[in-house]
C-alpha cells in the first residue's frame, strides 16, 4: 500500500468502510498518511508525514519524512534520516536493540515505555520522558551521534563509546547492586545538575574479610564533564580519559573515590569522599588538578 500525495486516513473500529488490519506492508513516499485505531504490518516512511494513533504495528521504519506515534504498540521502530516522535507508546522487548537510531531525530516524549536497549548509532535522540528498563541492566549502548536526556529518572547502565550524551537534570541509578551507572570508551559526555548512582555489593576477601564494591563510572576514553553533579560510587578514569568536575562529588563506601590510571582530572570546588584515601593516582603520566573543594582522605 503506498501513500504519495495528499491527504489519506485508514480509521478502525465497526463503522462502514473501517479497516481494522492491514496485511500488506505501508510505504509513505509524500503527502499525509493517518493511521487510527488498525493493526498493520510494516510501515515505511521515506518522505511526507505519517500519522499513527492507537494503532499496533510490527515495525515503523523511517528513512526521510517525519513519523508522529501516539499511544500505539511496536514491536521494532528504526531511523535512519527524517524524524520519529515516540508518545504514550509501548516498543514490545522482542529483541534487544528494538529501537534503533541510525540518523535523523527521534524524540521520546512522556508515557512512552521502552524495554529494551536503545541503540544510537548516529543521528539525534532527544528524551523529555518515558520509561527506559533495558535489557539485562542496560537501557543504551551509543556508538554515535548525540544523545540528549532532560530531568531523566532512568535505570540501567549508559554504555557510550563514541559520539555526545548529555545528561541534564534528574536521577539516574545504575539498578542492580555492583552494576555501572556509566561505561565511557569514547566520545563525550556532560552531567549537569544530575544526581547517578549505584549500589553497593558486598564482597568477600580472600583473607576472610569483606569489602564493597560500590563503583558507578568507568571510563577506559573520552572526556567527562560533570558540573553541579553528585555521583554516589567510585570513579575510575584509564587509558588517557579526562575527567573534569566542577561544584560537583563523589561519595563512596569504596576505600577510594576517584582512581586515575594514565589520565588526568580538574577539579573545581568539588568533593571527593572514600573510605580511606581521595585519589589514587597510577600509571604513566596520571595527574590531578585541584582548585578548591574539599578531600576526605589522602591522595
Amino acid at each position: 500500500l503506498y501513500s504519495g500525495a495528499g491527504k489519506q486516513t485508514i480509521r478502525g473500529g465497526s463503522a462502514n468502510g473501517a479497516v481494522n488490519y492491514v496485511h500488506n506492508s505501508i510505504i509513505v513516499t509524500g503527502g499525509e498518511l493517518t493511521l487510527e485505531g488498525v493493526k498493520a504490518s510494516f510501515v515505511t516512511v521515506e518522505d511526507g508525514t505519517l500519522h499513527m494513533n492507537e494503532t499496533a504495528a510490527s515495525a515503523v521504519d523511517v528513512t526521510g519524512g517525519v513519523a508522529e506515534v501516539s499511544g500505539s504498540t511496536l514491536n521494532f521502530a528504526g531511523i535512519k534520516d527524517g524524524e520519529l516522535i515516540l508518545r504514550e507508546t509501548e516498543i514490545k522487548k522482542n529483541s534487544t536493540t528494538s529501537l534503533r537510531v541510525n540518523g535523523g531525530k527521534v524524540s521520546i516524549k512522556d508515557g512512552t515505555q521502552i524495554p529494551c536497549i536503545v541503540l544510537v548509532t548516529g543521528g539525534e535522540v532527544q528524551i523529555d520522558g518515558g520509561t527506559f528498563s533495558g535489557y539485562e541492566g542496560h537501557w543504551l549502548q551509543q556508538t554515535g551521534g548525540l544523545v540528549s536526556v532532560n530531568n531523566g529518572n532512568l535505570t540501567g547502565t549508559m554504555l557510550v563509546m563514541d559520539g555526545e550524551l548529555n545528561l541534564l537534570g534528574g536521577e539516574y541509578s545504575s539498578g542492580e547492586a555492583g552494576n555501572l551507572g556509566l561505561y565511557q570508551a569514547g566520545g563525550r559526555v556532560t552531567a549537569e545538575n544530575v544526581h547517578l548512582t549505584s549500589t553497593a555489593m558486598k564482597e568477600e576477601a580472600e583473607d576472610g574479610g569483606t569489602y564493597y564494591n560500590h563503583r558507578c563510572i568507568w571510563l577506559d576514553g573520552g572526556e567527562l564533564t560533570l558540573k553541579n553533579t553528585v555521583v554516589t560510587g567510585a570513579v575510575f578514569v584509564n587509558d588517557g580519559a579526562k575527567l573534569e568536575m566542577t561544584g560537583s562529588s563523589i561519595l563512596t563506601v569504596n576505600a577510594v573515590a576517584l582512581y586515575l590510571d594514565s589520565s588526568t582530572a580538574t577539579l573545581t570546588n568539588s568533593r571527593l569522599e572514600g573510605q580511606n584515601l581521595a585519589v589514587n593516582l597510577g600509571g604513566k603520566n596520571a595527574s590531578v588538578t585541584l582548585d578548591g573543594g574539599d578531600l576526605s582522605g589522602d591522595i
